[in-house]
């Protein structure tokens, strides 16, 4: 990681990332057609997730909402890990509901209802499997 300094003091990290091809070339695509440039996208991206996070993260008492996952179908053992998990977590599980994208992709919609605490753990195991391409929770307060 290399510093350079910006204007009134603030500095520039620089860093490399590993990414699959096909998302970066859809990456460049569409901050193309939008014109902006990657490093911009990057950091809009990066602010998004900190928001989700730390919104996730600073709610307490009991939650009522759903998470959205969508994921790598070919991934093999990942269906089963998730369904594994939630069975873990079914004290604050609802129901889920499950939708074919195309023959790659999957959606699974997961109800949920309870402790801030329990769903931010659901949130961090169901993030941290492997084929898991996108995570999304809508909370409300329970």
């Amino acid at each position: 990681m290399t510093f350079r300094p910006l204007m009134r003091g603030a500095t520039i990290s620089r860093v490399s990332i590993s990414l699959p091809s096909d998302l970066l070339q859809e990456f460049d695509q569409l901050i193309s057609e939008i014109q902006y440039d990657r490093s911009k996208a990057i950091q809009a991206a990066m602010r998004l997730f900190l928001t989700e996070q730390k919104d996730l993260r600073q709610r307490k008492g009991s939650l009522l909402g759903a998470i959205a996952v969508t994921y790598d179908h070919d991934v093999r053992g990942l269906e089963k890990r998730l369904t594994d998990i939630q069975h873990r977590f079914s004290t604050i599980v609802r129901g889920a509901m499950h939708i074919h994208l195309d023959e790659a992709n999957c959606l699974q919609i997961i109800a949920v209802k309870g402790s801030a605490r329990h769903v931010r753990r659901l949130v961090q195991e169901l993030m941290a499997q492997r084929g898991v391409r996108q995570l999304r929770p809508a909370m409300v307060r329970g």
